[in-house]
């Protein structure tokens, strides 16, 4: 799927043309399907799961972009005037910034409510994982985190801290996750509804 939401199908070498169309067409449904899952977050400007609207002004005389929110909704990007960056970028730029500050105090916050000890947490930016925990007890968290909603960011902290106490996913894992989070695995479903 390309970012303007057309359906791309991209042929192997040596792989008939005809073949690649049948495919396609024999499995319209399925396409129809995930196509309609994927647009419903795809290409959007998203923290904290809701929607943000990016307004960018251009002016004179400033070296650096500044970010302001106008309102809950609205983020307000300046930019010097001669500035090619995009405006994805500077999203990207922002949400990477904020996430630093918020996830790992959100982090010590549950962390000390549910008396787990953390001895390091990084965000960074991971191509296949929401997060990740290690035996010496450092947690990594992705910082694509901030664009789901709360109560997902608290899930997948959750998730990790109770590694913490189990480094698998054995039903005595589950368990402990199931004590701070009832309902974990309607979270669990939700989450497969946002791609990293």
């Amino acid at each position: 799927m390309t970012r303007h939401r057309i359906i791309e199908v991209v042929i192997p070498k040596g792989i008939n043309i005809q073949n690649a169309r049948t495919f396609a067409e024999s499995n319209t449904r399925w396409i129809e399907k995930n196509y309609s899952r994927l647009k419903t977050h795809q290409d959007k400007f998203l923290l904290f799961g809701d929607e943000i609207q990016i307004v960018q002004t251009k002016i004179d005389n400033i070296k650096e972009h500044t970010f302001n929110f106008e309102n809950p909704s609205v983020l307000k990007i300046t930019s010097p005037s001669k500035s090619k960056v995009s405006v994805n970028k500077l999203y990207e730029w922002y949400v990477t910034r904020y996430s630093k500050i918020y996830l790992p105090r959100r982090l010590q916050e549950i962390a000390a409510t549910h008396n787990f000890y953390v001895n390091r947490i990084t965000v960074r930016n991971q191509a296949t994982k929401w997060g990740s925990c290690s035996s010496k007890k450092n947690i990594n968290l992705n910082y694509k985190l901030i664009k789901l909603p709360g109560r997902l960011i608290d899930y997948i902290i959750i998730h990790e801290l109770c590694h913490l106490k189990e480094m698998n996913h054995s039903q005595k894992y589950w368990r402990e996750v199931e004590k701070i989070l009832p309902n974990y695995k309607s979270l669990e479903k939700e989450l497969k509804y946002y791609r990293l």
